[in-house]
């Protein structure tokens, strides 16, 4: 299963459903026997509009200068723990981090 939950502000129309499929699917999760299969898993996507008091803080990367932008609220939580690592949290939580260029971070 891969859970895709969030606040965004947007007008465009996003096949999160989609992206997600291809997205697994182009890193080779493509069979239970990996762990997941991309074609057949359960997407769970729960995307809603910014609060338009956070949307004020982090919008005008195009008026403002880079340290007069807010951060927003950012953060993911998890409501279980698992021996699969130290930290007792899922390993793809522990890994996903890792997973975004330092450019990004």
């Amino acid at each position: 299963m891969v859970m895709v939950f969030g606040e965004i502000t947007t007008k465009a129309n996003v096949n999160y459903e989609k992206i997600v499929r291809d997205t697994c699917r182009g890193i080779g999760f493509t069979s239970p026997d990996v762990g997941l299969d991309a074609d057949n898993c359960k997407v769970l996507v729960n995307i809603e509009q910014q609060s338009p008091d956070i949307a004020q803080g982090v919008h005008g990367h195009l008026t403002k200068k880079p340290e007069e932008i807010g951060a927003g609220d950012q953060g993911h939580m998890f409501g279980y723990a698992t021996d699969e690592t130290p930290e007792l949290m899922p390993l793809t939580h522990v890994l996903a981090p890792s997973s975004v260029p330092s450019s990004l971070k």
